[in-house]
């Protein structure tokens, strides 16, 4: 996951986007990702859980070295 944020923010810093767009684009995957683990974990889907909140916690890690 922390190559995804990676490739997003040389993609979009290359398409001329500015990093507040690109910042405000990986937080919206972050806090999807987090709605759709409330969700699955509120329907017993538990390993989907796991699945999205470990991608959000990535993109933040990402975001935070």
């Amino acid at each position: 996951m922390i190559e995804l944020a990676t490739r997003t923010y040389q993609t979009n810093r290359d398409a001329n986007v500015s990093s507040v767009e690109v910042l405000s684009h990986l937080f919206a995957k972050t806090i999807g990702a987090i709605d759709a683990a409330k969700v699955a974990a509120r329907d017993g889907r538990i390993e989907e859980r796991h699945q999205l909140v470990s991608k959000a916690t990535a993109v933040l890690m990402g975001l935070v070295k």
